[in-house]
């Protein structure tokens, strides 16, 4: 696979492929050990179809993430439930790009909770996620499209490739108190085609437009290694990471210092001085989009210390960073 640095929407459809192929057959594999057991193995059949022939909601893979458990652990009752639940028309339905917020009533029966339980994987890092409602949520949706077309006019090969790996986009609120974090945003292997945003903490067209950059890059991440690892560091090791104020694992420095990377990229895009001139941005957002760019370079370089010195990388996680680490060089 290539693992250029820069923007290519069309690999990023063939890495969907690629996953949504595995999770088929991972699911043709599970629906076999079920066989007889009265289950709707006709309708479950239409949903390996489908997910082969095209893009899924993200609800699918979160069920999928709550299949093995109850498959591993014999759990009969929760087998059932997730097998009935994976056998509504709505998972076998192409997914259109949508932005939601963390309710049942729009992700599907219990999935605001499977989607809470992927985003928060740390245990020892409880985050506050609750829905948002009524004009609120109006008003992130028009927040999102309106960042999302300021990215198209910057950046329009890094909005194509957005547009191919992105099918859902989570608004979410977020109330940290004693024993929560604060919430930015987050991404999941497990929540494949979404990312979920706090835009509390995205005020401003240029922070957003960082924001959904900053989460979407996770997501690449996540299918560059299919769900897997991109350093074969102890988990025990911690060390200081330029985007959250607690430590953090290697794994989670080298994420942080390639996102780090596509936000440069981002933020650059902003600074052309054609935007300003067309009226797609105004001075105050170029002055805002050059200090985060300039700051996205310096916590690059203070986590390139770090993980130069530190990482051991697997193949592909050396190969992707590499990739990045030559753009910021240049």
């Amino acid at each position: 696979m290539d693992f250029g640095f820069f923007p290519d929407a069309g690999r990023v459809l063939a890495i969907d492929a690629g996953v949504r192929g595995r999770l088929a057959d991972s699911l043709d594999t599970a629906f076999g050990v079920v066989e007889g057991a009265g289950l709707p193995l006709a309708a479950l059949r239409e949903l390996s179809a489908a997910i082969r022939a095209h893009a899924i909601r993200p609800g699918v893979i979160a069920l999928y993430g709550d299949l093995l458990p109850a498959l591993m652990g014999e759990d009969e009752a929760s087998l059932a439930g997730v097998v009935q639940q994976l056998a509504m028309p709505c998972w076998r339905e192409p997914a259109g790009f949508r932005i939601v917020t963390l309710d049942d009533a729009e992700l599907g029966p219990g999935m605001a909770e499977r989607y809470r339980g992927h985003v928060q994987d740390d245990p020892e890092h409880v985050i506050s996620l609750l829905p948002v409602e009524g004009d609120a949520l109006r008003e992130g949706r028009r927040r999102v499209a309106g960042a999302m077309a300021l990215l198209a006019a910057a950046a329009p090969a890094l909005h194509a490739e957005i547009d191919a790996l992105i099918n859902e986009i989570v608004l979410v609120k977020s109330q940290a108190g004693a024993g929560t974090l604060a919430f930015r945003g987050a991404s999941s292997f497990f929540l494949w085609g979404a990312l979920a945003l706090n835009l509390a903490q995205h005020g401003s067209r240029v922070k957003l437009v960082e924001g959904i950059v900053h989460e979407a890059a996770h997501c690449l991440l996540h299918g560059f290694t299919l769900g897997g690892p991109m350093t074969a560091n102890a988990g025990g090791e911690l060390h200081v990471s330029p985007l959250r104020e607690d430590l953090r694992p290697m794994e989670g420095l080298v994420h942080a210092a390639y996102v780090l990377a596509r936000m440069h990229l981002a933020m650059g895009a902003l600074l052309q001085p054609a935007l300003l001139a067309d009226g797609h941005v105004t001075a105050a957002e170029q002055a805002e989009a050059a200090q985060r760019y300039a700051g996205a370079a310096q916590n690059f370089c203070d986590a390139q210390q770090t993980i130069a010195v530190s990482a051991a990388f697997t193949p592909v996680g050396a190969a992707v960073f590499a990739a990045a680490r030559a753009y910021m060089r240049d």
